[in-house]
């Protein structure tokens, strides 16, 4: 992802995604699990949403932080430590709950497990 990133930029990075997304219809058995801004672009939440079962699993920016924190997978995030990092997130968060709110299920991430998620679903609360 990184490389791509660089040689081709974000926005062909996005088309990119998009175009995966939507290469092969979902099975009734499979999670994709997409990166954080991939509900944000095109109309990439409402075809998920269409398509299949959306969870947007909420997590406090700085849980996230402590989660992403190192990452060289997330271009997005190279070199930010810290309070930067916490910062970088909350931005983002900000500019892309409205997306990830539109997801049919919103679940607490903080300390959740599979077992938790499953029994969820067997049990919504919604």
């Amino acid at each position: 992802i990184q490389d791509y990133f660089r040689l081709y930029g974000e926005s062909k990075f996005r088309e990119l995604e998009r175009d995966t997304l939507r290469s092969d219809l979902p099975s009734e058995n499979m999670v994709i699990a997409t990166g954080g801004g991939a509900p944000c672009f095109f109309d990439n939440m409402d075809w998920m949403n269409a398509n299949g079962t959306t969870v947007y699993i909420m997590m406090p920016p700085k849980a996230l932080a402590s989660r992403l924190k190192g990452s060289s997978e997330r271009p997005l995030l190279n070199g930010l430590e810290g309070e930067e990092l916490v910062s970088f997130i909350e931005t983002r968060l900000a500019d892309r709950e409205p997306f990830y709110k539109r997801a049919k299920y919103l679940v607490d991430g903080i300390d959740l497990t599979g077992e938790k998620l499953a029994a969820y679903f067997r049990h919504p609360l919604t």
